[in-house]
């Protein structure tokens, strides 16, 4: 670039002028003439002030650098360090500005997750516990084990195993949720945002839950994968919900979670039919998959202090569902809930949901082992509710997913058993306080403003196929 140099005993920083040169050695211009450089050729600074700065095997140092220049050296040292302190002044002004969101992953926390030093150690006392060690893949991914866990001896500590054994301890410190009669928001990959979420929960949704977040993302504290955790003031009882493939994983996920997230509850995802993450053993492969499920939920039941709920489908195919049999275990596995979507992974999103199925076998597995269900499948309108309600074999609650997305009032409409015949400008003034909700949370900004385009019309995709109730031949409509 052109421009004069920057003197280092003026500044304390280079402002580093780069010319390229062969091989990965880089002139650096730390006082002297304020020449213009060229491309590919070396700036016109004097000997005595010149350096190189030399990448060699991934290091970095500069040759040429005398005792005057030590500052230079720290400065290269300490550029992680500035760095990190710049993010975290960055993100300290961030949560300040949005005083009304919670669930911001601490700045140590991150660089401890990245470093893979973080403490869990309810997670390290379960899988000791269980006595199998993980493959070198998993060993490979998870955080580093203190060396203060350990003995001498080797065994456990005395305070690591009074944590343990009184994490087992279910109805004594666990926190109760009554999901009799509610409604619940569906995680919704993509379009569940915090926005969106809201929107839904001034229509009347009485629980919302974050979208799908990987547990292996989780431990390596990336970004995108915490800002799903983010919750509003105005979502009372709010839940996360986490997906992957190993007991050991998910289970130091959830405690991290639990420990730096304000959460109501950790819902494991046994339903996902999504191929690139069923092909991986992750999602409704769990269903098929018991020996992996049954330790998942019981470290995640394990380490943390809220309720723990299982989101599944009725299984692989419609011809062979397996639900209920899963059903029966759960309660002594350490869950406190589940929730049944009506379809196989086969079927993904076609055809009806199997509500004979949830009311039937699921249930009844359900009530004898004492654990509450919430049905999940093509709730459009209030009569698909209402009139399940009515039925002997009832689900304690349920959750709408699709219906929400076509029109978000349907909490509303449940509630008061009415058709909410909802005009144009009221639909219109719903679309705009979605655009308000995402400028607030995403920024108004160049890229918040993009961002809350997108996500608009990733939602404008269910949103145009809603038909006013004016103009229908029969009420109610089905979803297929």
């Amino acid at each position: 670039g052109d421009g004069p140099c920057v003197n280092v005993e003026e500044v304390g920083l280079p402002d580093k002028k780069r010319a390229r040169k062969d091989g990965d050695a880089v002139g650096v211009a730390l006082n002297g003439d304020s020449g213009r450089g060229s491309d590919g050729m070396d700036a016109p600074v004097k000997e005595r002030f010149r350096c190189w700065m030399v990448k060699t095997d991934g290091e970095v140092r500069v040759d040429g650098v005398t005792e005057e220049d030590k500052r230079v050296d720290d400065w290269l040292v300490d550029a992680e360090k500035r760095i990190q302190e710049t993010l975290d002044n960055a993100g300290e002004k961030f949560r300040e500005i949005r005083r009304w969101e919670e669930n911001f992953l601490a700045p140590e926390c991150r660089q401890a997750l990245r470093k893979k030093t973080v403490e869990v150690p309810r997670s390290v006392a379960f899988i000791r516990r269980r006595g199998t060690a993980p493959d070198k893949k998993v060993e490979e991914a998870l955080v580093e084990e203190s060396k203060e866990d350990k003995a001498p001896d080797g065994k456990l500590q005395g305070e690591l195993t009074v944590a343990m054994e009184g994490a087992l301890v279910e109805g004594e410190r666990r926190k109760a949720l009554n999901l009799s009669g509610k409604l619940l928001l569906a995680p919704l990959t993509t379009l569940g945002n915090l926005p969106y979420r809201r929107i839904c929960k001034s229509m009347g949704a009485d629980i919302t839950c974050g979208e799908m977040a990987l547990g292996l993302n989780i431990l390596q504290g990336q970004n995108s994968e915490w800002a799903l955790m983010r919750r509003h003031e105005d979502e009372d009882i709010f839940g996360v919900q986490i997906a992957g493939n190993a007991p050991e994983i998910m289970t130091r996920a959830a405690e991290v979670v639990a420990k730096e997230c304000k959460v109501d509850f950790i819902d494991l995802n046994c339903g996902c039919p999504i191929d690139l993450l069923c092909n991986k053993g992750s999602g409704c492969a769990l269903m098929d998959r018991l020996k992996k499920l049954k330790p998942m939920v019981e470290g995640i039941s394990s380490v943390v202090d809220c309720p723990v709920s299982v989101k599944m489908r009725i299984g692989k195919t419609e011809n062979t569902p397996n639900a209920h049999a899963i059903i029966s275990q759960l309660r002594s596995w350490g869950a406190s809930w589940v929730t049944v979507h009506g379809r196989s992974k086969t079927q993904r999103y076609s055809r009806k949901a199997d509500w004979e199925y949830i009311s039937g076998p699921c249930l009844t597995a359900a009530r004898d082992s004492g654990i509450p269900i919430v049905g999940n499948g093509d709730i459009y309108n209030w009569e698909d509710v209402v009139r399940r309600r009515e039925q002997e074999n009832c689900p304690d609650a349920f959750m709408v997913a699709r219906g929400a997305l076509i029109k978000p009032w349907i909490f509303r409409e449940i509630k008061e058993q009415r058709h909410w015949d909802i005009s144009s400008s009221e639909r219109l003034d719903i679309y705009k306080d979605f655009a308000k909700k995402g400028l607030e949370h995403w920024g108004a900004d160049n890229i918040g403003v993009e961002k809350t385009r997108k996500f608009f019309l990733e939602w404008l995709s269910f949103l145009y196929r809603y038909i006013p109730v004016g103009l229908l031949e029969t009420v109610p409509i089905t979803m297929n």
